[in-house]
């Protein structure tokens, strides 16, 4: 598989494309490597000498990177391994929603083409202190609140 384009959310990269990702990278490489066009997303452009502090941990080169945005929670509602875990309460609003074409449409429209931007999203899915939550359960500090989780 080939795809023409490619979008990969990352830990962090320089203004080149050079990108770091902390822990498994699981498909990314590849398809990094077999799209046509690749857009990164990351969590935070960072300087170009911090990349080249740690080279061994740069798996995505700036030669193959067609555009990079800084995208602070990009990966939501997924995880991003060591930042912050998986919105389960969200998924599971998806998962309930896409059962039908009406809930995708409502979904959509909520929270795709109902917000202007990123920061407009995320204070619609509960804000800083969902994300903080989220974090703080990355880092196994608090208990996992899902709708599937829960007794009684």
């Amino acid at each position: 598989c080939y795809p023409d384009f490619a979008f990969i959310h990352v830990h962090r990269c320089d203004k080149y494309g050079n990108c770091q990702i902390d822990g498994t990278t699981i498909e990314d490489v590849d398809l990094a490597r077999a799209a046509k066009r690749l857009i990164i997303t990351t969590e935070k452009i960072v300087d170009h000498e911090e990349i080249i502090d740690h080279p061994d941990r740069t798996v995505i080169p700036h030669f193959i990177v067609d555009a990079v945005v800084e995208s602070p929670y990009g990966s939501h509602p997924g995880n991003m391994p060591g930042l912050y875990y998986s919105d389960e309460e969200h998924m599971s609003e998806w998962l309930s929603l896409s059962r039908s074409d009406k809930g995708v449409q409502e979904y959509m429209d909520r929270y795709v083409y109902g917000v202007k931007n990123q920061a407009e999203y995320i204070k619609l899915i509960g804000g800083k202190e969902k994300m903080q939550y989220l974090a703080r359960l990355e880092r196994l500090e608090v208990p996992l609140d899902a709708p599937w989780a829960r007794r009684g």
